[in-house]
Protein backbone atom coordinates (compact mmCIF):
# COMPACT_ATOMS: atom_id res chain seq x y z
CA UNK A 1 0.00 0.00 0.00
CA UNK A 2 2.77 2.31 0.93
CA UNK A 3 4.46 1.60 -2.37
CA UNK A 4 1.28 2.41 -4.26
CA UNK A 5 0.88 5.73 -2.45
CA UNK A 6 4.51 6.54 -3.14
CA UNK A 7 4.04 5.82 -6.85
CA UNK A 8 0.97 8.04 -6.96
CA UNK A 9 2.88 10.80 -5.21
CA UNK A 10 5.73 10.54 -7.69
CA UNK A 11 3.24 10.63 -10.57
CA UNK A 12 1.62 13.72 -9.06
CA UNK A 13 5.02 15.37 -8.67
CA UNK A 14 5.84 14.67 -12.33
CA UNK A 15 2.57 16.26 -13.43
CA UNK A 16 3.25 19.26 -11.24
CA UNK A 17 6.76 19.60 -12.66
CA UNK A 18 5.42 19.23 -16.21
CA UNK A 19 2.75 21.83 -15.48
CA UNK A 20 5.35 24.19 -14.00
CA UNK A 21 7.55 23.66 -17.06
CA UNK A 22 4.71 24.49 -19.40
CA UNK A 23 3.90 27.58 -17.38
CA UNK A 24 7.53 28.70 -17.53
CA UNK A 25 7.58 28.02 -21.30
CA UNK A 26 4.39 30.02 -21.80
CA UNK A 27 5.78 32.81 -19.66
CA UNK A 28 8.93 32.94 -21.79
CA UNK A 29 6.81 33.00 -24.98
CA UNK A 30 4.69 35.81 -23.60
CA UNK A 31 7.78 37.77 -22.56
CA UNK A 32 9.37 37.27 -25.99
CA UNK A 33 6.17 38.39 -27.70
CA UNK A 34 5.98 41.46 -25.47
CA UNK A 35 9.62 42.28 -26.17
CA UNK A 36 8.98 41.77 -29.89
CA UNK A 37 6.03 44.18 -29.77
CA UNK A 38 8.22 46.71 -27.94
CA UNK A 39 10.97 46.31 -30.56
CA UNK A 40 8.47 46.74 -33.42
CA UNK A 41 7.01 49.86 -31.78
CA UNK A 42 10.52 51.27 -31.29
CA UNK A 43 11.38 50.55 -34.93
CA UNK A 44 8.15 52.22 -36.07
CA UNK A 45 8.93 55.28 -33.94
CA UNK A 46 12.50 55.40 -35.30
CA UNK A 47 11.18 55.09 -38.88
CA UNK A 48 8.71 57.92 -38.26
CA UNK A 49 11.48 60.10 -36.80
CA UNK A 50 13.77 59.33 -39.74
CA UNK A 51 10.96 60.12 -42.20
CA UNK A 52 10.30 63.41 -40.42
CA UNK A 53 14.00 64.28 -40.54
CA UNK A 54 14.10 63.40 -44.25
CA UNK A 55 11.03 65.57 -44.87
CA UNK A 56 12.60 68.42 -42.93
CA UNK A 57 15.84 68.10 -44.93
CA UNK A 58 13.82 68.05 -48.15
CA UNK A 59 11.96 71.19 -47.13
CA UNK A 60 15.25 72.84 -46.16
CA UNK A 61 16.74 71.87 -49.55
CA UNK A 62 13.66 73.25 -51.33
CA UNK A 63 13.93 76.44 -49.32
CA UNK A 64 17.62 76.76 -50.20
CA UNK A 65 16.86 76.16 -53.90
CA UNK A 66 14.11 78.76 -53.74
CA UNK A 67 16.48 81.25 -52.12
CA UNK A 68 19.11 80.50 -54.75
CA UNK A 69 16.58 80.89 -57.58
CA UNK A 70 15.30 84.13 -56.05
CA UNK A 71 18.86 85.43 -55.79
CA UNK A 72 19.46 84.50 -59.44
CA UNK A 73 16.22 86.15 -60.56
CA UNK A 74 17.07 89.25 -58.55
CA UNK A 75 20.51 89.30 -60.17
CA UNK A 76 18.92 89.01 -63.63
CA UNK A 77 16.42 91.74 -62.75
CA UNK A 78 19.23 94.01 -61.55
CA UNK A 79 21.15 93.25 -64.76
CA UNK A 80 18.20 94.16 -66.98
CA UNK A 81 17.48 97.27 -64.91
CA UNK A 82 21.10 98.36 -65.32
CA UNK A 83 20.95 97.61 -69.06
CA UNK A 84 17.72 99.60 -69.36
CA UNK A 85 19.20 102.55 -67.49
CA UNK A 86 22.32 102.40 -69.64
CA UNK A 87 20.24 102.28 -72.83
CA UNK A 88 18.11 105.15 -71.55
CA UNK A 89 21.20 107.22 -70.77
CA UNK A 90 22.62 106.43 -74.22
CA UNK A 91 19.37 107.51 -75.86
CA UNK A 92 19.24 110.69 -73.79
CA UNK A 93 22.89 111.41 -74.54
CA UNK A 94 22.00 111.33 -78.24
CA UNK A 95 18.51 112.80 -78.35
CA UNK A 96 18.81 115.20 -75.48
CA UNK A 97 15.13 115.63 -74.66
CA UNK A 98 14.39 119.01 -76.22
CA UNK A 99 11.31 121.20 -75.99
CA UNK A 100 10.92 122.30 -79.60
CA UNK A 101 8.78 125.21 -80.77
CA UNK A 102 8.48 126.50 -84.31
CA UNK A 103 9.19 130.14 -85.08
CA UNK A 104 5.49 130.86 -85.49
CA UNK A 105 4.89 129.74 -81.90
CA UNK A 106 3.38 126.35 -82.70
CA UNK A 107 4.66 123.72 -80.27
CA UNK A 108 5.47 120.16 -81.29
CA UNK A 109 2.95 117.37 -80.76
CA UNK A 110 2.39 116.24 -77.20
CA UNK A 111 3.97 112.91 -78.20
CA UNK A 112 7.53 114.17 -77.84
CA UNK A 113 10.51 113.49 -75.65
CA UNK A 114 10.06 116.80 -73.87
CA UNK A 115 9.88 115.33 -70.37
CA UNK A 116 13.02 116.94 -68.97
CA UNK A 117 12.14 120.31 -67.42
CA UNK A 118 15.77 121.44 -67.61
CA UNK A 119 16.13 120.69 -71.32
CA UNK A 120 16.95 123.65 -73.54
CA UNK A 121 14.16 125.14 -75.65
CA UNK A 122 15.16 125.31 -79.30
CA UNK A 123 13.25 127.24 -81.93
CA UNK A 124 12.94 125.65 -85.35
CA UNK A 125 13.05 128.28 -88.11
CA UNK A 126 10.13 128.38 -90.49
CA UNK A 127 10.75 127.04 -93.97
CA UNK A 128 10.71 129.92 -96.42
CA UNK A 129 9.88 127.81 -99.46
CA UNK A 130 7.43 124.96 -99.73
CA UNK A 131 8.20 121.33 -98.86
CA UNK A 132 10.63 119.37 -101.02
CA UNK A 133 9.02 116.70 -103.17
CA UNK A 134 11.06 113.53 -103.49
CA UNK A 135 11.70 112.49 -107.11
CA UNK A 136 9.70 109.58 -108.45
CA UNK A 137 12.87 107.52 -108.96
CA UNK A 138 14.44 106.17 -105.75
CA UNK A 139 18.13 106.86 -106.42
CA UNK A 140 19.17 105.08 -103.24
CA UNK A 141 17.39 101.92 -104.35
CA UNK A 142 18.90 102.18 -107.83
CA UNK A 143 22.50 102.32 -106.59
CA UNK A 144 21.81 99.65 -103.96
CA UNK A 145 20.71 97.29 -106.71
CA UNK A 146 23.98 98.01 -108.54
CA UNK A 147 25.87 96.87 -105.42
CA UNK A 148 27.45 100.31 -104.99
CA UNK A 149 25.83 101.05 -101.62
CA UNK A 150 23.93 99.07 -99.00
CA UNK A 151 22.20 99.45 -95.64
CA UNK A 152 23.19 96.19 -93.91
CA UNK A 153 25.06 98.09 -91.20
CA UNK A 154 22.01 100.12 -90.12
CA UNK A 155 20.92 98.26 -86.96
CA UNK A 156 17.15 98.62 -87.25
CA UNK A 157 14.25 100.31 -89.01
CA UNK A 158 12.59 103.15 -87.10
CA UNK A 159 8.82 103.26 -87.49
CA UNK A 160 7.51 106.80 -87.97
CA UNK A 161 3.84 107.67 -87.98
CA UNK A 162 2.86 111.19 -89.09
CA UNK A 163 -0.27 113.02 -90.12
CA UNK A 164 -0.30 113.56 -93.87
CA UNK A 165 2.49 113.13 -96.37
CA UNK A 166 4.47 116.30 -95.47
CA UNK A 167 6.96 115.81 -92.65
CA UNK A 168 9.52 118.11 -91.06
CA UNK A 169 13.08 116.80 -90.85
CA UNK A 170 14.87 118.51 -87.96
CA UNK A 171 18.60 118.09 -87.34
CA UNK A 172 20.37 119.53 -84.29
CA UNK A 173 24.07 120.02 -85.02
CA UNK A 174 27.18 121.79 -83.78
CA UNK A 175 30.56 122.02 -85.48
CA UNK A 176 34.27 122.45 -84.87
CA UNK A 177 36.00 124.64 -87.41
CA UNK A 178 39.18 123.67 -89.22
CA UNK A 179 39.99 125.67 -92.32
CA UNK A 180 36.22 125.56 -92.93
CA UNK A 181 33.06 125.07 -90.94
CA UNK A 182 31.36 121.70 -91.40
CA UNK A 183 28.98 121.40 -94.35
CA UNK A 184 26.05 118.99 -94.13
CA UNK A 185 23.66 117.66 -96.72
CA UNK A 186 20.42 115.91 -95.78
CA UNK A 187 19.61 113.20 -98.31
CA UNK A 188 16.45 111.09 -98.44
CA UNK A 189 16.36 108.09 -100.78
CA UNK A 190 19.38 109.49 -102.59
CA UNK A 191 17.76 112.89 -103.19
CA UNK A 192 19.26 116.00 -101.50
CA UNK A 193 16.58 117.83 -99.53
CA UNK A 194 18.71 120.35 -97.63
CA UNK A 195 22.26 121.73 -97.44
CA UNK A 196 23.65 123.58 -94.43
CA UNK A 197 26.83 125.09 -93.03
CA UNK A 198 27.20 124.45 -89.31
CA UNK A 199 29.10 127.62 -88.42
CA UNK A 200 29.03 127.48 -84.64
CA UNK A 201 30.17 125.33 -81.76
CA UNK A 202 26.74 125.96 -80.27
CA UNK A 203 23.88 123.72 -81.29
CA UNK A 204 21.94 124.87 -84.34
CA UNK A 205 18.56 123.77 -85.63
CA UNK A 206 18.53 122.67 -89.27
CA UNK A 207 15.14 122.01 -90.76
CA UNK A 208 13.53 121.08 -94.03
CA UNK A 209 10.05 119.88 -94.98
CA UNK A 210 9.63 116.91 -97.27
CA UNK A 211 6.65 115.32 -98.99
CA UNK A 212 7.32 111.70 -98.06
CA UNK A 213 4.99 108.86 -99.06
CA UNK A 214 4.41 105.84 -96.85
CA UNK A 215 6.97 103.07 -96.99
CA UNK A 216 10.64 102.44 -96.28
CA UNK A 217 13.02 105.40 -96.70
CA UNK A 218 16.72 106.03 -96.16
CA UNK A 219 17.77 109.21 -94.40
CA UNK A 220 21.47 110.04 -94.71
CA UNK A 221 23.08 113.15 -93.19
CA UNK A 222 26.32 113.66 -95.13
CA UNK A 223 29.34 115.41 -93.62
CA UNK A 224 30.91 116.69 -96.83
CA UNK A 225 34.17 118.40 -95.86
CA UNK A 226 35.78 116.29 -93.16
CA UNK A 227 39.24 117.16 -94.48
CA UNK A 228 38.70 120.89 -93.92
CA UNK A 229 36.36 120.94 -90.92
CA UNK A 230 37.42 119.24 -87.69
CA UNK A 231 34.18 117.49 -86.75
CA UNK A 232 30.42 117.81 -86.55
CA UNK A 233 28.14 116.55 -83.76
CA UNK A 234 24.51 115.60 -84.40
CA UNK A 235 22.90 114.93 -81.01
CA UNK A 236 19.32 114.89 -82.29
CA UNK A 237 17.41 114.00 -85.46
CA UNK A 238 13.63 114.08 -85.71
CA UNK A 239 11.08 113.10 -88.34
CA UNK A 240 7.82 114.87 -87.54
CA UNK A 241 7.36 114.36 -83.82
CA UNK A 242 9.47 111.21 -83.62
CA UNK A 243 13.05 111.19 -82.39
CA UNK A 244 15.49 108.93 -84.26
CA UNK A 245 17.58 107.56 -81.39
CA UNK A 246 21.31 106.97 -81.61
CA UNK A 247 20.68 103.21 -81.29
CA UNK A 248 18.94 103.10 -84.70
CA UNK A 249 21.70 104.94 -86.58
CA UNK A 250 25.20 104.18 -87.81
CA UNK A 251 28.11 106.43 -88.80
CA UNK A 252 29.54 105.38 -92.15
CA UNK A 253 32.88 107.00 -93.05
CA UNK A 254 33.94 107.63 -96.64
CA UNK A 255 33.55 110.11 -99.49
CA UNK A 256 30.89 109.93 -102.18
CA UNK A 257 29.34 106.46 -102.33
CA UNK A 258 31.89 105.42 -99.70
CA UNK A 259 29.69 107.10 -97.10
CA UNK A 260 26.92 104.63 -97.91
CA UNK A 261 28.77 101.34 -98.30
CA UNK A 262 28.77 100.00 -94.70
CA UNK A 263 32.55 99.46 -94.83
CA UNK A 264 34.11 101.86 -92.31
CA UNK A 265 31.45 102.28 -89.64
CA UNK A 266 31.16 103.53 -86.08
CA UNK A 267 28.53 104.50 -83.53
CA UNK A 268 27.93 107.73 -81.67
CA UNK A 269 26.81 111.26 -82.50
CA UNK A 270 30.05 112.83 -83.79
CA UNK A 271 31.62 112.52 -87.24
CA UNK A 272 35.34 113.26 -87.23
CA UNK A 273 35.89 112.66 -90.96
CA UNK A 274 33.91 112.77 -94.17
CA UNK A 275 31.01 110.36 -94.00
CA UNK A 276 27.34 110.08 -93.11
CA UNK A 277 25.03 109.46 -90.20
CA UNK A 278 22.54 106.97 -91.58
CA UNK A 279 18.98 105.95 -90.69
CA UNK A 280 16.37 103.64 -92.19
CA UNK A 281 12.76 104.55 -91.43
CA UNK A 282 9.36 103.07 -92.11
CA UNK A 283 6.73 105.79 -92.60
CA UNK A 284 3.22 104.64 -91.83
Amino acid sequence: MADHLKALQEELDRHEQKKAGKERYLGHRINRGFYLVIVVLVLIIVAILLAEQAAIRHLQDEQQRTLTENAYLQSELDHYRAAYQSALQDAQAFGKIYDITYANGTPESNETNASNATAPRLTVPQTESGPVTLPGTDAWDYYAKQGVINDSCIPTTKVVQTDGSTVDVVVIASGKEGTEWPRLMVVIDGAPVGSYTVNSTEQQVLKTSVIMPAGTHHLDILFLNGGQATSVSIPLVRIGDRTLENAVSVIDYGAGFGALDCVDTATGDTLSATGAMRFRIEKL
